[in-house]
């Protein structure tokens, strides 16, 4: 597991995969940088906590607001129950960790995307 600095000196645990995330996790997770995440929290456009001097953000939330952005989410969602088998009149999945392994399927499945510089 990476271990990120922190401004005392100390250290905090780098992960994606815990419930609760730092700024910088939450930052790796959606491949922004920190000042990005931080001003998206400030304005409120992303679902975000402020503890003190530091930001708390749930993996949930997050995964939550970039699936209720994304372009052709019910489509997608769809899709992704074509493929398992399912039809397409079934439901959704209603859980957060069933949502999250939908999107995972779906962004591992996707063509990586280059930026032109």
């Amino acid at each position: 597991m990476k271990r990120a600095r922190s401004g005392a000196g100390g250290s905090e645990p780098l992960t994606t995969d815990a419930p609760v995330l730092s700024l910088r996790a939450a930052a790796g997770l959606l491949g922004l940088h920190e000042n990005t995440v931080r001003a998206l929290a400030v304005e409120g456009s992303l679902p975000a906590c402020k503890i003190g001097r530091s930001w708390r953000f749930l993996r949930a939330d997050l995964i939550s607001c970039i699936r209720s952005g994304y372009r052709g989410a019910q489509a997608a969602s769809t899709y992704a129950a074509v493929l398992k088998g399912e039809g397409a009149g079934s439901e959704r999945p209603s859980s957060a960790e069933a949502a999250e392994r939908e999107l995972d399927q779906l962004l591992s499945s996707a063509p990586a995307r280059r930026r032109g510089r």
